[in-house]
């Protein structure tokens, strides 16, 4: 933090951008130090829905120049304390998650994700990859830590594997640990970069960025996502490919990080 301090007095840059998501990555105090030098644009990926961190990020707030979230909702949150927040969501890979050779190996439907059990809708994922299993077999897989307790034996994946995967299957599942605002993790863009039909959990705001039916499919509940999959699987092979070839062009032309970059330009212009 000292050498950082020093760094920032010396050259004065017009703008500091951090990722901070840990109170225990950066006191106020410091920030309030960083701030007479530089304008700090702090964005956050993260979402943890707990009054402790979002007490800090109200402390902070009140110092940077600028905070940004990848949901609606947590901006709103801190404006309300009197915080300039706005909307910057997060990006992914177009480099790794990009259409490849597929094999013929793997399963059809895929989800990649942990199970931690302490977020609103664990409970939800949780029953869903047990419906997944139970209904499909081999033909779905979840990859992650966390789901050895519920008698599933897999693996994490690295992006490499996971953008394999994607290619490989027709489906991929995208359901998140909390629902706000336009919250969704880039899970959902790397499935969409990758050129695989992503099937998504009902969250807020969705409508949005995507065209049910068109870029993505959504469901409502773990029937209609079962639904879907058989579907998808069996009848609409051809209409899957188009949805899957939209998402990839969406994924592309829209949520890559040099398009973030670019809105981030128009967010400092705008809170210029």
């Amino acid at each position: 933090h000292e050498d950082f301090i020093k760094l920032l007095q010396k050259n004065r840059p017009e703008y500091c951008f951090m990722q901070i998501q840990s109170p225990d990555a950066m006191d106020v105090e410091t920030i309030k130090r960083m701030a007479k030098f530089t304008k700090i644009i702090n964005w956050t990926g993260d979402v943890k829905n707990e009054q402790p961190w979002y007490r800090w990020l109200v402390e902070i707030g009140k110092h940077v120049h600028l905070t940004l979230f990848t949901n609606q909702t947590d901006v709103e949150i801190l404006r309300e304390h009197g915080c300039r927040a706005d909307y910057l969501q997060v990006g992914f890979d177009n480099v790794w998650y990009n259409k490849r050779i597929a094999s013929s190996n793997g399963p059809e439907i895929v989800f990649c994700a942990n199970e931690y059990g302490n977020f609103p809708l664990s409970n939800f994922r949780v029953n869903a990859v047990l419906a997944l299993k139970k209904e499909f077999g081999e033909r779905f897989a979840v990859y992650g830590n966390g789901w050895d307790k519920y008698g599933i034996r897999t693996r994490p994946v690295n992006n490499v594997s996971e953008a394999q995967l994607y290619n490989n299957a027709k489906i991929g599942i995208s359901i998140s640990n909390l629902n706000l605002e336009r919250y969704h993790s880039d899970r959902l863009l790397r499935i969409m970069g990758c050129g695989c039909m992503p099937l998504s959990h009902d969250y807020k705001g969705w409508h949005k960025d995507f065209e049910d039916g068109t870029d993505i499919i959504i469901a409502n509940s773990i029937n209609q996502l079962l639904s879907s999959c058989m579907y998808y699987l069996t009848n609409g092979d051809e209409q899957r490919q188009i949805i899957a070839d939209n998402a990839y062009i969406n994924a592309h032309s829209n949520h890559t990080w040099e398009v973030r970059c670019q809105q981030l330009i128009q967010l400092l212009k705008k809170y210029n």
